[in-house]
């Protein structure tokens, strides 16, 4: 097993919604693997530039031209390459309200937020789930 790779992206900025760190992680020949497929996957007609749901959802931005067959197409052929490589799924959820009020003053000013809390505990959960043979327990992330 060589080295895994972790991508990650957040959602929720703390304006009242919770902030939410979601990714995937891969052995790094496994996202060579995923990218050249997820690529050609964008670039067929009707292409875009990159995925975002939100826009899928809303027919807006790069899905803005799309009906509603052609964008259920594109997503599905991109979950199929989700499906073809199994990466293991990361999630970490902070409410902010709870940050606010729990946390918020008690802390070292340098990382006194929400999004340094989970952060962290993306990094525990990678961990944990090395320890319980989710992933290689042998494989520097």
């Amino acid at each position: 097993m060589g080295v895994l790779q972790a991508v990650i992206d957040d959602s929720g900025r703390g304006q009242g919604s919770p902030l939410v760190l979601g990714g995937c992680i891969l052995p790094v020949d496994g996202w060579i693997a995923f990218t050249d497929q997820w690529k050609t996957i964008l670039d067929e007609p009707p292409a875009i530039q990159y995925f975002k749901m939100k826009e899928a959802w809303g027919f807006n931005a790069q899905f803005r031209r799309f009906s509603i067959p052609e964008r259920d197409a594109k997503v599905w052929r991109l979950v199929t390459v989700l499906l073809l490589h199994k990466p293991f799924g990361l999630r970490v959820v902070v409410d902010y309200d709870s940050y606010q009020k729990i946390f918020r003053g008690k802390v070292g000013k340098e990382l006194d937020s929400p999004t340094f809390m989970a952060s962290l505990e993306a990094v525990s959960v990678v961990v944990r789930s090395q320890i319980l043979g989710n992933l290689p327990s042998d494989a520097p992330v």
